[in-house]
Parts: C-alpha cells; sequence; structure tokens
C-alpha cells in the first residue's frame, strides 16, 4: 500500500483508512396505500441514521478520548443528544401511524342489532300492516279497529 499522505509521511505513520460498508437498500413497495409506503420509507430512513448515528458515536469516541479536547467531548455528546433524538423521533412516527389509521376492530367489525317482538301473532300482524300502511307506531298494537 502506497502511502499518499504527507502528513502521515512526515510523522512515519501509516494511514488508517477505512472504507465504508455498502449497504442493502431496502425496498418498501408491498404496502398498496401511499401513506403506508411514506411511513415504511421514513422507518426505514430513522433506522438507518440511527445506525450511522451509532456508528459515528463510537468513532468520535475514540477521537474524544484520544485528544482529551473538550471540543471533541462537546460534539460527541450532542452527537449523543442527536442520537437520543432520532429514537424518540421513531417512537413519534409510530404513535403518529396508529393514531391516523382506524382502528382495526372497528373496521371489521358488522353491527347487528337484534329487535325481539314480544306478543301474539294477531299483534305482530296489525304492526305489519301498520307499517305497510305508514301508520305512526307508537309501539301499541292492542288498539282496536272499527
Amino acid at each position: 500500500m502506497e502511502n499518499n499522505d504527507p502528513i502521515a509521511k512526515a510523522l512515519n505513520l501509516i494511514p488508517n483508512i477505512s472504507v465504508a460498508e455498502s449497504r442493502e437498500v431496502a425496498v418498501v413497495d408491498n404496502f398498496t396505500d401511499p401513506a403506508e409506503q411514506d411511513f415504511g420509507l421514513a422507518r426505514v430512513n430513522y433506522h438507518d441514521l440511527i445506525e450511522t448515528g451509532q456508528d459515528a458515536l463510537s468513532e468520535l469516541l475514540i477521537v474524544a478520548k484520544q485528544s482529551q479536547a473538550p471540543r471533541a467531548y462537546e460534539v460527541l455528546f450532542n452527537a449523543l443528544r442527536m442520537l437520543g433524538e432520532m429514537n424518540t423521533d421513531m417512537v413519534d412516527l409510530h404513535v403518529k401511524r396508529a393514531e391516523s389509521q382506524p382502528d382495526q376492530d372497528l373496521r371489521n367489525s358488522n353491527i347487528t342489532n337484534n329487535n325481539l317482538f314480544v306478543g301474539s301473532t294477531l299483534e305482530m300482524q296489525k304492526l305489519l300492516k301498520n307499517i305497510k300502511e305508514g301508520k305512526a307506531i307508537n309501539g301499541d298494537t292492542n288498539d282496536k279497529e272499527d
């Protein structure tokens, strides 16, 4: 490996060059609703940002320990704060999604109202006759017909 770094040459050091790992891009197309697609994409982005932040945090910790510089510790603590905020934002994303979707139980439930008629068949026939003729129904079917 050829040493092209002038600082490393001057200090007789071997440069520590790390190559960033390539990551798979998550495909979020199994949702039919655009809002669900956006939620999936935002969730993947948050996960990626948090993972990248954790990698950067470990690097910043090494730099802060080695340099003992107050500015390095300030940057480290700011990165810690930002990482915590990203985690909170991801949880808020889930809460907002749950609030925006109607409850699954209410959406899939069928409301059945069962009415029970207590009376004789004659009373039932009178009630049906009144309904057919458009007369007001007040629940009293004991009226005598003229």
